[in-house]
């Protein structure tokens, strides 16, 4: 608590996406400000599209994907949120050297 956290959002945002996306940010905003104090830090929330709604933590990273085709549904639920700040990923590299993230 009391540290800055710098979010990361698509660049030109047109339509029904930019909506979803601020929701998605709030939602984010509101999961952290829930976590337990003596929960992990987060100083970075990245917001990307992609094809379903989810969300991750690796190194202090917070990522929510919002798939703006599917309207408000396609922005991740408040649990889904929650879930992602109680039990972060390891940083494991795979076998080609890429951080892969949670299954969507």
């Amino acid at each position: 608590r009391g540290r800055p956290v710098t979010f990361v959002a698509p660049q030109n945002m047109q339509g029904p996406a930019s909506g979803v996306v601020a929701d998605a940010a709030a939602r984010a905003a509101e999961g952290l400000a829930a976590a337990p104090p003596q929960g992990m830090i987060v100083r970075r929330v990245v917001i990307r599209y992609g094809a379903q709604p989810g969300a991750y933590v690796v190194n202090e990273s917070l990522t929510v994907t919002v798939a703006p085709q599917m309207g408000y549904a396609g922005r991740p639920s408040a649990a889904a949120i929650e879930q992602a700040l109680r039990a972060p990923r390891r940083a494991t590299p795979n076998t080609n050297g890429a951080i892969e993230g949670p299954p969507q």
